[in-house]
């Protein structure tokens, strides 16, 4: 087994390095350079605060604290800077590492981000656009054209300008049923299509029980697909309302605005 050398720092520099409890005096490269302009001074190792799994030539001693060594050159640049040169007698240095493990993770995630930035703008950018689902509603498979001559006396609202509807203040479940019946006309000189959202109030809560599809001018409606499931309905009467809302017959969009028809009474029968 080789015989370990001591390597004793002698004397003070600018700059110290702390390894644990040492302060350690060393030069610059650029002050080595400066000191030494033919280069004539011998690096005779290099230590770090911990050196594992490394050969070691021998000891560099500061005050009471002590740090392997081994040949310079051991370490690869890649993990480790040069920080600077300890003086350790006459022209002989040991080089002083430092571990770029924290500057390296910090760069491998900056990286992994731009690289992760970049193909999301890629997608971004060649990704087709999401097929749009077209909002228009489909005709409601209970319409019935009107026959407003023989039509039963009722409630007539105008609104809009060009839109009139007939309906009543009346609604009726059969219980079981998964249909009500109302009564609701889209008159001819309406301009728009209309369509209905039935609720029911319990609790001071609306309760949504079905919607229609279309119903078109010159038609009504007389029946709606009903869904239970969420409220417990025994015989009785309760309070409801429509909420009526208005398409353009061309192209299916839906007017802003909007109508509600409140104090329909629902008849739930047995």
């Amino acid at each position: 087994m080789a015989e370990l050398r001591t390597f004793t720092v002698f004397g003070t520099a600018e700059h110290t390095l702390k390894y644990d409890k040492a302060e350690i005096p060393f030069f610059t490269k650029k002050e080595m350079d400066d000191k030494y302009p033919n280069s004539a001074y011998s690096v005779v190792g290099e230590t770090k605060k911990k050196v594992k799994n490394k050969r070691v030539i021998g000891k560099l001693v500061v005050g009471s604290e002590t740090y392997d060594v081994v040949r310079a050159g051991t370490y690869g640049k890649l993990l480790h800077a040069t920080k600077g040169y300890a003086p350790v007698g006459g022209d002989s240095y040991v080089a002083l590492l430092k571990s770029r493990a924290a500057f390296l993770i910090l760069l491998l995630l900056l990286l992994g981000g731009l690289i992760a930035g970049g193909i999301l703008l890629g997608n971004m950018l060649t990704r087709q656009p999401a097929p749009v689902e077209n909002p228009t509603k489909a005709p409601d498979p209970y319409i019935e054209p009107m026959t407003e001559e023989s039509e039963p006396r009722a409630t007539s609202e105008a609104g809009g300008g060009s839109v009139s509807m007939i309906y009543t203040l009346e609604a009726s479940i059969q219980q079981g049923s998964d249909t009500a019946t109302i009564y609701f006309k889209n008159p001819s000189a309406s301009n728009h299509d209309v369509a209905i959202d039935f609720y029911i109030l319990s609790g001071g809560e609306r309760v949504l029980l079905g919607s229609t599809g279309l119903v078109p001018p010159g038609n009504g409606i007389s029946q709606v697909k009903i869904d239970t499931s969420e409220i417990a309905l025994a015989p009785g009467k309760y309070v409801g309302l429509y909420k009526v809302g208005y398409y353009n017959p061309e192209t299916g969009e839906k007017a802003l605005v909007g109508s509600e028809i409140t104090d329909v009474v629902i008849t739930v029968k047995e």
